[in-house]
């Protein structure tokens, strides 16, 4: 009996003897490496956070050797940080990060046995508050001067073994990025309060790609809001909550305007001549299919879908003003699309919900007549330039439904090569039942003139456009229609000679019935008209289509 007490004696003495040690060298260790960890830091650390900042932009960029390192409460602590451009490789892009700036970069978790016998660099979670990027235009004047002397496959390897460096998760909060360039005099960011979300990053020779040498599992993107003016001061974008999901492949907008910085007054006192004055404001945008990488490499915008839940346009023309003697060449959406620096690859776009308010002011009105088109929706499908997909050089198709004037039933199917050097259109369209005194509202300020009767009862109307040359047949489907004249002054009343031009209106130009039936077909009015290179789009359209009308109706061009 007092032999295994004696043992058991012996054992527990042995065990708390190797305890102590364990401590005691725990300790010593400690000490040690508190002792040398700002030379493990600055001798396995930031060697291995220079190398990873070259290979992740394939040389292009490299870390400061300003960038000061220390660590607090567990963590690897960077200060100064600064990531500048060392060369430029010509991607055909406008602009380029000239350097990002950050003041504290946190490392939390790292693996410090890998550190120490130089396995990589595993990081459980970096953060950074605040980063600055600053971007600048690029032009052939910077390559010039020696911004483009790096191929792409230039590669400075600081490390005689390069390894593999991993974090698993990243999380910036609150970025901002500048644009500047030699006219540029603003402070304010472009953009501001930009977070970003990755997880499982992985950096490693086998996951070099053009722009950035990283794999991840995934990236979330959340812009708040962001708003910017145009160079003429005129017009600003503005849009909220910006969320993008890399690996759904999905982008969210809450909304998005293109707004003019001016009030309707401001907007026509600004300009010498007679200018159009549009606005579009949309909300619930979701596209779905996008392809990010073919974005950041400057290739292609490429989605699957595009929705938007509801939206609205308006354009104001104030005729007040005198018209340009020598207007410039108006940009048609074909000159748009041929023009964009990336190739389109768009399934399909869909537009609910939506608004187009058309707004003239004549010399002499009071108010705007105005055009309406409400519950608008819009479909259209297939726009594409991108030649390894199966749709390049199909036309775009377009569909569309509204009330026009909140009563007619419009529908409207266009066929429109957006990417042809020539405006080649087709559009075919029908109206259904309306008052015709509902055109009051554009016709009275505009034209001086009022409807006081009549019914249109349904239209039909064909266009074919080639080479900015329409024909234009209109059959349009109304009785028992008058008008009056009105006063040219808006403030004055009608006089004898308004009444004179109302009866010969009415009586010799007007035509009041133009029907199916009784054994007679209604007159369609059929016209050539081609485009003047100032026109505008829709003005051009609508101008053709007004001179078909004329020749049923008459007295209206």
């Amino acid at each position: 009996m007092k032999r295994n007490i004696w043992k058991r004696a012996v054992w527990i003495k042995l065990i708390a003897t190797l305890a102590d040690i364990l401590f005691l060298l725990s300790m010593a260790g400690l000490i040690l490496f508190s002792y040398y960890l700002d030379d493990v830091l600055h001798t396995a650390v930031l060697p291995k956070l220079h190398d990873a900042v070259r290979r992740a932009t394939n040389g292009h960029y490299s870390l400061s050797n300003e960038v000061r390192i220390g660590s607090s409460q567990g963590m690897i602590l960077l200060y100064d940080v600064r990531i500048a451009m060392t060369g430029y490789q010509d991607s055909g892009v406008a602009v380029a990060v000239r350097e990002v700036v950050v003041d504290t970069v946190r490392l939390r978790g790292i693996n410090w046995w890998d550190v120490v016998i130089g396995d990589g660099l595993r990081v459980t979670h970096m953060e950074m508050h605040a980063p600055k990027v600053f971007m600048m235009a690029v032009d052939t004047a910077f390559i010039a001067a020696g911004g483009g002397a790096l191929p792409s496959s230039a590669l400075v390897q600081l490390l005689p073994n390069p390894s593999v460096i991993s974090f698993d998760s990243i999380v910036v909060t609150g970025a901002q990025v500048y644009v500047s360039d030699e006219h540029s005099t603003n402070d304010r960011p472009f953009l501001d309060s930009i977070s970003v979300r990755m997880s499982e990053v992985l950096l490693e020779e086998e996951g070099l790609q053009p722009l950035l040498a990283l794999s991840y599992q995934s990236m979330d993107v959340h812009l708040p809001r962001t708003s910017y003016a145009f160079d003429d001061s005129t017009y600003r974008i503005e849009a909220r909550n910006i969320r993008t999901s890399i690996n759904d492949s999905l982008l969210r907008i809450d909304s998005f305007a293109l707004v003019p910085r001016l009030s309707k007054e401001e907007f026509a006192a600004h300009h010498r001549y007679v200018r159009g004055r549009s606005s579009l404001r949309s909300r619930g945008i979701e596209a779905r299919g996008v392809d990010f990488t073919g974005m950041m490499e400057w290739k292609r915008i490429r989605l699957r879908a595009c929705e938007v839940q509801a939206w609205s346009v308006e354009y104001y023309s104030d005729k007040r003003r005198p018209r340009d003697p020598k207007p410039p060449p108006a940009k048609l959406p074909n000159d748009f699309f041929r023009s964009f620096p990336l190739a389109f690859d768009i399934d399909s776009v869909r537009m609910r919900n939506g608004k187009i308010a058309i707004l003239e002011r004549a010399p002499g009105s009071l108010k705007p007549g105005v055009l309406t088109f409400d519950q608008v929706s819009i479909r259209a499908c297939c726009i594409c330039s991108d030649t390894l997909s199966p749709h390049c050089g199909k036309p775009t198709q377009i569909s569309m439904t509204a009330l026009f004037l909140g009563e007619g039933e419009v529908t409207v199917q266009v066929t429109y090569p957006v990417f042809s050097k020539d405006l080649d259109l087709r559009i075919a369209a029908t109206v259904g039942t309306f008052s015709a005194k509902k055109l009051n509202a554009f016709l009275m300020p505009n034209e001086r003139k009022e409807v006081t009767s009549g019914v249109i009862e349904g239209g039909e109307l064909e266009m074919d456009i080639r080479a900015g040359t329409s024909t234009t047949s209109v059959t349009p489907l109304y009785r028992d229609l008058s008008m009056k004249v009105l006063a040219d002054d808006a403030k004055k009343g009608r006089g004898i000679l308004e009444g004179l031009k109302t009866l010969i209106a009415n009586t010799f130009i007007l035509r009041s019935d133009n029907r199916n039936g009784d054994g007679e077909k209604a007159l369609t009015g059929t016209t050539k008209r081609t485009r003047n290179t100032h026109e505008e789009f829709l003005q051009f359209i609508w101008l053709a289509i007004r001179r078909s009308l004329n020749e049923v109706i008459g007295g209206i061009e």
